[in-house]
């Protein structure tokens, strides 16, 4: 049986700062990876843990996590665009502070689920990505259980 597991990407230091596809670095301490790699194989080891692949976003933040998962596995990380984060367009790099005196970020944050920021995604749009994604993993699970 196939499972996914997403996870998210150790912590960015940017206080107040707006970003999605700004590619800031994570922080990555040693034992948030062992409690990740403890989750992640139910308490087998790395190398007991059976993965057919590690994907990845191409920020670095998620990459650093994904190349240590990949590499206790001896495995190749699979990068795909479709899993960076939301894009916020225009807001990128702006301090949330400053966005919440203007009247369009409250309108978004009022509607967030529907609506996009400006020259940014809507949660729709990022959904239609992930998913697009999703239907490749599947089908590349599909025809991996095929052989």
């Amino acid at each position: 049986m196939s499972c996914l597991s997403a996870v998210r990407h150790p912590p960015v230091h940017a206080p107040d700062l707006c970003y999605g596809r700004i590619d800031l670095p994570a922080q990555l301490e040693t034992a948030d990876v062992v409690r990740l790699e403890t989750a992640l194989t139910n308490g087998t080891t790395p190398q007991q843990a059976e993965y057919a692949a590690v994907w990845s976003s191409p920020a670095q933040r998620c990459l650093l996590l994904a190349q240590t998962l990949a590499a206790a596995r001896s495995l190749e990380v699979q990068v795909d665009a479709r899993l960076w984060e939301l894009s916020f367009g225009a807001w990128e790099g702006r301090r949330f502070t400053e966005l919440e005196q203007e009247p369009r970020f409250s309108d978004w944050m009022n509607d967030w689920q529907h609506r996009s920021p400006p020259g940014g995604e809507s949660l729709p749009e990022l959904q239609e990505r992930v998913l697009a994604w999703l239907q490749l993993f599947r089908k590349r699970q599909h025809s991996a259980a095929g052989s």
